[in-house]
């Protein structure tokens, strides 16, 4: 039964292997959303988790190398997703944006555990220094030294608690950071940002420790040089054991510099993901995404081979034949003609600046894609297309186009002008005949008998 057990668990394993895509393959895929001056930013990074569904979330960046917005890809189906949850989109990219930057080394972030070494290491010589100062106080020394080295002691102390605090926030800061990067999950990322603030509590109150320590040394010395009691010897051997060691000063301001500039790198990324302002950026890049899948499946609408319109190579060669001027008039339906070439207009300014969105209509209706009315309007297009299509056009014999009016009309106009220089030419030539006749009488009449010379 066990062996039964495995062997079918083994399957759902494989199953499951096959039909996962790769980090490759989301690149890839990410590459059909890009425009000109942008790329995928490719990383070798994990796969995200977010409400138990799997995703590669992709980085588009521009030319500045700034984010334009991210591709989430399912690990299951290898389609780009974007929820009709607004919440989860925040949260997806939410997290996709902190991996980003925790994954990149930057100048700025110097939390690593050569930091935290560094400041152990500085721990260890403190408590050092206070056991030698603990000596004293235990020895026989006048009261007067005993309590001068005592206040530093407890100065000593105060820096010891700081670095100690300072030192394991950021090991759980560092051990949290590694475990989001290996594993990241939506579920993580609020946590972690948590820690951005409090890791580094305390740090800036390193200088004022330090100078409040040295000063107690200072004052210390002081009393144990004009302690009469004390021999020399005596004096160098306590004035040695309280001494500030030699390198504080600089380790202490190297670890301020770290951490001070450790703190803005990651107070900055906080600030940039919480709050309204990180919200809205947030949003913006939801937005970006929205705009882009809306514009790529309107880009396989127009221009991909579409079994309902056969005769021709796409929607975009139909739509441009229907509008064509030769042949626009003949259609039947000159409404739907009037309608398409209008949607047809709007969505061609809204496709060259790459916003296909609810914009072609002012519509905010969401599709099932959880995009704009864009592929709505697509949709609404195509159907217009194929009802034109499908009325068909006029008779031939019933429809008169511009160019027969034109004929029609020359033609007339030119057998005006043809009977009007017939008439002129008519008229003259009644004129001329008349006037020979009236001749002719005259001649007649001359010899005529009744004429009285005859």
């Amino acid at each position: 039964m066990k062996k039964i057990v495995l062997i079918l668990f083994s399957i759902i394993l494989i199953t499951n292997s096959v039909f996962a895509i790769s980090l490759f393959t989301a690149q890839d895929i990410s590459k059909n959303y890009l425009f000109e001056n942008e790329m995928v930013d490719s990383f070798s990074q994990p796969a995200i988790v977010c409400e138990e569904e799997t995703f590669f979330v992709i980085p588009i960046i521009n030319s500045g190398q700034e984010i334009s917005f991210f591709v989430p890809v399912s690990f299951e189906s290898g389609e780009v997703f974007l929820s009709k949850d607004s919440e989860k989109n925040i949260s997806l990219t939410k997290t996709s944006y902190l991996l980003k930057k925790l994954s990149y080394s930057d100048t700025s972030n110097y939390l690593s555990s050569q930091l935290i070494d560094k400041i152990d290491k500085l721990i260890s010589e403190l408590n050092s220094k206070k056991s030698r100062l603990e000596g004293v106080i235990d020895s026989d020394y006048s009261y007067e030294t005993k309590q001068a080295v005592t206040n530093s002691k407890n100065k000593i102390v105060n820096l010891i608690n700081s670095l100690t605090e300072i030192k394991e926030n950021l090991y759980v800061l560092l051990e949290k950071q590694q475990d989001f990067r290996y594993l990241p999950t939506c579920k993580k990322t609020e946590p972690l940002l948590s820690l951005f603030y409090s890791s580094f509590k305390g740090y800036s109150e390193l200088p004022n420790k330090l100078s409040e320590y040295t000063l107690s040394v200072e004052n210390a010395i002081k009393i144990i040089v004009s302690d009469s009691v004390l021999d020399d010897i005596s004096k160098r051997s306590v004035l040695d054991f309280i001494s500030v060691p030699n390198n504080l000063n600089s380790e202490i301001n190297s670890i301020y510099n770290y951490l001070s500039s450790t703190s803005s790198f990651y107070a900055n990324i906080k600030e940039k993901l919480t709050g309204t302002v990180g919200r809205n950026n947030m949003q913006l890049y939801i937005d970006n995404l929205g705009y882009r899948k809306n514009f790529v499946q309107v880009r396989a609408l127009l221009y991909n081979y579409d079994p309902d319109l056969p005769k021709y190579a796409n929607l975009d060669s139909a739509i441009k034949m229907i509008l064509n001027s030769e042949y626009r008039l003949y259609w039947k339906n000159q409404e739907l003609v009037d309608d398409l070439q209008s949607r047809y207009s709007i969505l061609q300014e809204n496709y060259a600046v790459g916003k296909i969105s609810g914009s072609l209509n002012n519509s905010n209706n969401k599709g099932d894609d959880g995009g704009g009315g864009g592929l709505m309007e697509m949709k609404l297009i195509k159907k217009n297309v194929l009802l034109i299509l499908g009325d068909g056009v006029e008779d031939y014999t019933s429809v008169t186009s511009p160019v027969a009016y034109f004929i029609v009309g020359s033609m007339l106009l030119l057998l005006v002008i043809v009977f009007i220089i017939y008439s002129r030419r008519k008229r003259k030539s009644s004129k001329k005949l008349s006037k020979s006749k009236k001749d002719f009488v005259k001649e007649d009449d001359f010899y005529n008998d009744d004429f009285p010379f005859n």
